[in-house]
């Protein structure tokens, strides 16, 4: 009788230890998945690049036109991507004159400009970090009259983003 208990304790052991071998081997095998959220943070107001301003007062009448560029500035304390550029001219006529901005000056080719001098279509800026623009700055030939822009004040914005 003995030696059937001892049997039974020992089928008993072995079970348990395959029962626990089993346990094992599914925890280790176990598969599974899941996914996590986050929020990124937003600058109050947006990123603010300096830019400095092009000259323009080589330009002074009709069919003259003259290369303008300046430098891009990150003052943030991100990283900022630059892939954008655009211009705005503004004019400002002498008194009781028309001057229209759109039909009688022009921004063409604005490009970014590597430290190499090579055109980019995208620049990553560190704080502090600048990289250069170029263009052409110019006065168009209508073939009519355009003495309406005879001294007046012409402004030139380039805007980066």
């Amino acid at each position: 009788m003995r030696s059937l208990v001892t049997k039974k304790r020992s089928i008993l052991a072995l079970a348990i230890a395959v029962g626990v071998t089993a346990v094992a081997v599914a925890y280790w095998s176990a598969d599974g998945a899941g996914t996590g959220t986050g929020t990124t943070d937003s600058p109050t107001g947006g990123a603010t690049l300096t830019v400095t301003a092009p000259n323009i007062a080589g330009v002074t009448y009709p069919g003259d036109s003259d290369a303008i560029g300046g430098t891009i500035t990150n003052t943030n304390d991100y990283d900022v991507n630059v892939t954008t550029l655009t211009s705005d001219v503004t004019v400002t006529p002498a008194a009781g004159e028309t001057c229209g901005a759109d039909d009688n000056f022009e921004v063409t080719g604005l490009v970014l400009k590597n430290a190499q001098g090579d055109t980019v279509t995208a620049a990553q800026l560190s704080k502090g970090e600048s990289v250069s623009y170029a263009g052409t700055f110019a006065f168009k030939e209508t073939n009519v009259s355009q003495d309406g822009c005879k001294d007046a004040d012409v402004d030139l914005e380039v805007a980066a983003r």
